[in-house]
């Protein structure tokens, strides 16, 4: 499984994926070739989608100040250009109270759909989480919704 985010980095360039690369044509035909949803944000994909080939493979954890992440990489996260295929927000740039709310919600839907006897179809699971997702990404389109660290 990879984490958000993974990027590749060569001739000087960082090659990643955002929600609308996934949601392209190309994207489409990223989403068959892969063979689950958390491979869509990981190194293979983006050499796929691409077409690269060497490089080195990054990936940046660490939120806990924006000073962690490249900078092109933190204004596409204010603008809101992971939301959906790329899991859950990182911790440590919402404001507590607000990240706190969109886990147990997530953690909600997650329960619901591995807990129950009855759970939700894949899809019906799939609709409320990419919705959750695209409601809590644009919460830090705000800066005052953000952590001060990250309040740039």
């Amino acid at each position: 499984m990879s984490h958000f985010l993974s990027c590749v980095k060569k001739d000087g360039k960082l090659w990643y994926l955002t929600t609308v690369d996934i949601e392209s044509n190309r994207g489409k035909e990223l989403r068959a070739y892969t063979k689950a949803v958390d491979d869509l944000r990981g190194h293979g994909a983006v050499r796929w989608f691409y077409g690269l080939q060497g490089g080195k493979d990054v990936e940046y954890q660490n939120f806990s100040t924006p000073h962690n992440i490249p900078p092109e990489i933190v204004h596409k996260i204010f603008k809101g250009c992971f939301y959906n295929w790329f899991g859950l927000i990182p911790p440590r740039i919402l404001l507590p109270n607000i990240y706190t709310s969109y886990v147990k919600k997530a953690m909600i839907l997650i329960k619901d759909y591995y807990g129950n006897k009855n759970p939700p179809t894949f899809k019906e699971y799939l609709i409320l989480m990419l919705s959750l997702q695209e409601e809590s990404w644009s919460l830090i389109r705000d800066k005052e919704n953000r952590m001060s660290l990250w309040r740039i």
